[in-house]
Parts: structure tokens; C-alpha cells; sequence
């Protein structure tokens, strides 16, 4: 039977899965095919890439995960979008250190409204991680009012002793 090219690059990424060593290695590799495979293809259907790369966003390594994630974005702008967001709300750390990862993905507005969220209730790590993706996001040409907000966040970071150097 002949199988569509999809389906052999996903058999192909999952055989990689299983033979490669080390792990992280043979799941980029894997998710390295399926981007190959997905944009060989000019019309891509969101539901192919969120179905090719499922497995890897759920994958408990992390960096496996990011990848996928920043994969996504790129054929299904708003499933990404949502995970991301999802991420911020999460009240686990790792989740919250992804979204951090993230955050330069969504626009600019979202970003800072979620930066700003997470900032209020955070541990220090984690508001160190919200003022280096806050910098990610003010050195990305946003309009002056969010750079304004941002600026806020990264004062009242340094004001609560969060900033080291």
C-alpha cells in the first residue's frame, strides 16, 4: 500500500526515536524530519502539524517540548498560542520557566499581560526569568506604551532586590 508522506516521515521520526541515542538527541531529530516534511509542503494543514508533533509536545524533556511548541507556531499559529498562554496560567514552576521560553511567540500585548500576572505571585527565580523574557520582548520593537509597562516590571523587580548582577 502506498502511504501518504506525512505518515513514513512520522514511522521514519519514531523509528529515530527508538534507535538514537542519547534520547533528547533522536527527538530533535525527530521533530528536525517532521519540520523537513512539513515545510517540503507549500499548503500544510494545522491539523498535520499539530497531529505529527503531538507526541513531542507532551515529552517530559523539556527542550523537546520548546521545540515542538516553537514548531507548532509555525503552522498553527493559534494552537501554539493557546499551549503558550496554558503555560503561563500553570501554576507548576517548570511550566511557568517554559512560558518564560515562550513568551517573544505571542504578541506583544499578551505577553506582557501574562508577564505581568505571573510577576505578582512569583518565586525569585521565576521573576527573573519574567524580566529576562520582558527584555526578550522590549528590545523586539513594541510599541511605547508596553515598553512603558515593561519598564515598570523590570523597576519594581530591581526596587524588591530580584535584580542581581
Amino acid at each position: 500500500p502506498s502511504f501518504p508522506p506525512s505518515l513514513l516521515f512520522f514511522q521514519t521520526s519514531k523509528k529515530i526515536l527508538l534507535e538514537e541515542q542519547p534520547e533528547e538527541y533522536g527527538k530533535v531529530t525527530g521533530i528536525e524530519i517532521i519540520e523537513a516534511e512539513l515545510s517540503s509542503d507549500n499548503n500544510t494543514e494545522a491539523s498535520v502539524a499539530r497531529s505529527l508533533l503531538e507526541p513531542f509536545l507532551n515529552d517530559p524533556d523539556l527542550e523537546t517540548r520548546l521545540r515542538a511548541v516553537k514548531a507548532l507556531y509555525k503552522y498553527d499559529r493559534p494552537e501554539a498560542e493557546k499551549i503558550i498562554t496554558g503555560l503561563a496560567r500553570a501554576k507548576e514552576a517548570e511550566k511557568i520557566k517554559s512560558f518564560c521560553r515562550l513568551a517573544g511567540l505571542l504578541r506583544p500585548e499578551t505577553a506582557v499581560d501574562l508577564l505581568e500576572e505571573i510577576y505578582s505571585g512569583a518565586a525569585p527565580e521565576i521573576k527573573k526569568l519574567c524580566l529576562k523574557a520582558a527584555a526578550d520582548i522590549k528590545n523586539s520593537g513594541i510599541p511605547e506604551n508596553l515598553k512603558q509597562r515593561l519598564e515598570r516590571l523590570a523597576a519594581s523587580l530591581e526596587k524588591n532586590g530580584w535584580i542581581t548582577d
